[in-house]
């Protein structure tokens, strides 16, 4: 049992920290896997939690000043499947640029994969599939009541999907 534990019940859940505890921690992926599946339709198999949450890494993240310069550029929780990486943020208010951010850290696990390695055919071959869920905690979408929204790659004049499911953005209002 991690340090702070027995304080968990006064923290509220749509805390950054309790999300990461719930969500962010190996010992808990079934639930993550929950939550993959329940929002994207798709079994997360092999799923690891990367960076998975501790008190005691919390706790140095925040005492290590170049970490907490960085802080505003990491996922609340990242984890890696054999097919494809997940991202998920919880965002309470809306803050400036909220749509670019959605997007800027799927984007950047996606691109992040690309890398020259010699001996390889091609450095396209490293990249996956990106799943992203942004929870919210204020209306975005206000044209509509519904509470989830997912995104893919689409041509709207043919009404046809990218030939390929790769990148997938959710966005659970939780109001």
């Amino acid at each position: 049992m991690d340090e702070g534990d027995s304080q968990l019940q006064y923290v509220n859940p749509t805390s950054d920290l309790a999300f990461k505890k719930v969500l962010g921690n190996n010992e808990n992926i079934h639930i993550l896997e929950g939550f993959i599946k329940d929002f994207f339709s798709i079994t997360p198999e092999d799923l690891v939690v990367e960076n998975p949450y501790s008190i005691k890494a919390y706790k140095e993240f925040i005492n290590d000043k170049e970490g907490f310069r960085l802080r505003p550029t990491i996922s609340d929780v990242a984890a890696v499947m054999r097919f494809a990486d997940y991202r998920s943020e919880l965002q309470l208010r809306k803050g400036y640029h909220f749509d670019e951010r959605s997007l800027y850290y799927p984007l950047d696990k996606f691109v992040g994969r690309y890398r020259v390695v010699q001996g390889e055919d091609s450095a396209y071959a490293r990249l996956r599939p990106v799943y992203a869920m942004n929870i919210l905690g204020f209306k975005h979408f206000t044209t509509d009541d519904d509470g989830l929204r997912i995104f893919q790659l689409y041509n709207p004049v043919r009404n046809k999907k990218f030939p390929k499911n790769i990148l997938n953005f959710g966005y659970f209002e939780l109001l």
